[in-house]
């Protein structure tokens, strides 16, 4: 969630940091989904191979306008994601330290 084009995009296409969690975690495999209107207009919908066991897509727009144009509804997300124990949502510099009291 909120991932720019910049730099975690970038890190996750150019570099090989992601690459540690197939040396972690041998048996896995990982779909990486990243959502931000600040990502790059060219990989918008595309996915990118890491290796084997790491792919990630890029969603050039809101979580909530990924979520409605990918699953078509919230509840249909559920259904999709999989099981709530093998989902982890994150938020790349989400803005809850600045300030707002409603954030805090």
């Amino acid at each position: 969630m909120g991932g720019s084009g910049k730099a975690e995009e970038r890190i996750f296409c150019e570099s090989n940091y992601f690459e540690e969690l197939s040396h972690f975690f041998p048996k896995p495999t990982f779909r990486f989904m990243f959502a931000g209107p600040e990502l790059s207009t060219e990989r918008h919908k595309k996915a990118h191979k890491v290796n084997d066991k790491i792919r990630g897509v890029f969603f050039k727009q809101t979580v909530g306008e990924w979520i409605l144009d990918f699953f078509k509804s919230f509840d249909n997300a559920k259904e999709k994601l999989g099981p709530v124990d093998e989902v982890i949502f994150i938020g790349f510099n989400p803005g809850f330290g600045c300030g707002i009291p409603e954030l805090i």
